[in-house]
């Protein structure tokens, strides 16, 4: 495996009897990661796919583009710190490729983990605004849920305002109301 820097761009060829080749990649935080591949024209490739290692047998991918039509660059949202893998692969004839590994940071700051149940809640105080990150998938756990605690001091009504990035789809907020110290 040859290590790319974010930013960086390589360059390589293939043929028949070089189908296939593989960088590493460090993602330093939560974010994205885009992988470009431009070919000389000659060469057609088959996809680009990007692969984390979980354990010394298991490397699933967690994107893939195909090339051989377009060459257009995979975008993988969604990815906590680590080691992945790109797996470059060549489907006909033979010629040179660059390939550029760009790393984008998620622009909100992380929240305290764990809140991922309410017994767990983090304390939302009155007019004050949390960030945090949810659909980030920790190798085999996804962080769907974040819980907030608010305290309301007397009768009225609650405001809760959610904005995301353009990558995070919130299904929905709901507000509950502990009746007793049982439920």
């Amino acid at each position: 495996d040859l290590a790319i820097q974010d930013g960086e761009t390589v360059s390589g060829s293939m043929d028949k009897n070089d189908p296939d080749h593989w960088y590493k990649i460090e993602v330093p935080k939560d974010g994205a990661v885009t992988l470009d591949v431009k070919t000389d024209g000659s060469l057609v490739m088959r996809y680009v796919e990007l692969h984390a290692k979980v354990n010394d047998s298991d490397l699933p991918s967690w994107g893939y583009q195909y090339l051989y039509d377009v060459e257009k660059p995979l975008t993988v949202s969604g990815l906590k710190p680590g080691t992945y893998y790109v797996h470059l692969n060549r489907n006909d004839k033979a010629g040179t490729y660059s390939f550029k590994y760009t790393f984008t940071p998620n622009s909100y700051q992380n929240d305290t983990e764990p809140n991922d149940k309410w017994e767990n809640a983090v304390l939302l105080n009155e007019g004050s605004t949390l960030q945090g990150h949810l659909g980030y998938d920790y190798w085999n756990s996804r962080d769907d849920d974040d819980w907030y605690k608010i305290v309301v001091p007397a009768d009225g009504a609650v405001t809760l305002d959610v904005k995301t990035d353009e990558n995070l789809v919130i299904r929905y907020v709901q507000l509950y109301a502990k009746s007793s110290d049982t439920d």
